[in-house]
């Protein structure tokens, strides 16, 4: 009997703080855009994106309009504005990399499970496999 697949999102992303910390465009920054921008690169993980929206961004991430304001364009080189909403690319990428390995995962489980079960139960003592997804 197989489990039903549960397509729940990946519960982290991974990043080399060296990486980050080696940027020229992070090193710029002040502490309190860093703080943002880290503070919007874990929202965004979980949800996906942001509003563009100066006041709605400002209610969502527990911070003053002002804040926004004040420190929005310089992290903006770590993200990308499409229609309404703030993505980050980088995530989006790496998201995506991780859906296509457990999607690999997954066919390739299918296969060994057709394979084990074929062995376990031979029609008229010949293997058969079912490969197909």
């Amino acid at each position: 009997m197989t489990m039903p697949a549960l397509k729940r999102p990946p519960v982290s992303y991974f990043e080399y703080p060296s990486d980050m910390l080696a940027s020229r465009k992070f090193k710029v920054l002040s502490m309190e855009e860093r703080g943002l921008l880290y503070t919007m690169r874990m929202e965004m993980w979980v949800n996906n994106s942001l509003p563009k929206n100066h006041k709605h961004l400002a209610k969502l991430l527990g911070e003053t309009e002002d804040v926004i304001a004040k420190n929005l364009l310089a992290i903006m080189p770590f993200f990308e504005i499409i229609g309404d909403e703030i993505i980050s690319p980088d995530l989006e990428i790496y998201r995506m990399s991780l859906y296509a390995k457990r999607d690999a995962q997954s066919a390739a489980a299918k296969k060994t499970n057709a394979l084990l079960e074929a062995k376990k139960y031979p029609v008229d003592g010949v293997i058969k496999l079912n490969l197909r997804k």
